[in-house]
């Protein structure tokens, strides 16, 4: 990061982003982890943050979790918080270099929804490969035209990007570049762009510095 920050990477044009609910699958993985209580859910995240920061950080994500309709348990703010800590900050923070230097950057939130586990897996680490490769399993990824629609919009994108270094295309609109806006497309049922999705968690670790 300070290498792209001193102004590493020159010229060199960026595509960004992450999964809604990246830390789902790793709740499958180590089951433990879906055990947590309001007083483990603290501890553990400690760990993370610096202790006077913890009591923030849980209510700016179980606020958010709420409005946006998603499950707010103490288990689900723990694996949203593991998520952006490990995957969704450490992007923004890498596009936010490329930015500062005037590198053209473009920003992508993946919001599609897997059907397995009963709907438990939701937008987790690694359901975007199968539509980037056209190789979308039923179990994982669902089936059906939605799931068609937006496998061929990110093909589409990234190889328009691949070949023109812009990855807007007729059906997805235009991708603008991560600007002051943050503006960001999202992948999902009906891909669009955003500004600043996810603003308040993103700026809560911008306040705490703890990514």
């Amino acid at each position: 990061m300070e290498a792209l920050k001193a102004g590493a990477a020159k010229g060199v044009k960026t595509i960004t982003g992450s999964n809604l609910d990246e830390w789902k699958l790793f709740d499958v993985m180590v089951p433990s982890t879906q055990v947590v209580t309001e007083e483990n859910l603290a501890i553990e995240l400690s760990r993370t943050v610096s202790t006077q920061n913890v009591s923030k950080l849980i209510e700016v994500y179980r606020r958010a979790l709420l409005q946006r309709g998603s499950p707010n348990q103490p288990e689900d703010i723990l694996s949203a918080i593991h998520g952006d800590w490990l995957f969704r900050m450490p992007g923004i923070r890498f596009i936010e270099a490329r930015r500062a230097n005037h590198e053209e950057a473009y920003a992508y939130l993946f919001t599609w929804q897997s059907p397995a586990l009963n709907g438990f897996l939701q937008a987790c680490h690694s359901l975007d490969i199968g539509f980037v490769f056209g190789e979308t399993d039923s179990t994982f990824c669902g089936s059906g035209p939605d799931v068609d629609k937006l496998s061929w919009e990110i093909q589409e994108a990234w190889i328009k990007f691949a070949r023109a270094g812009n990855p807007g295309t007729n059906n997805l609109g235009i991708w603008p570049l991560y600007g002051e806006k943050r503006e960001t497309m999202i992948l999902g049922k009906i891909s669009h762009v955003e500004d600043a999705p996810l603003e308040e968690e993103r700026a809560i670790w911008d306040e705490i510095g703890g990514a």
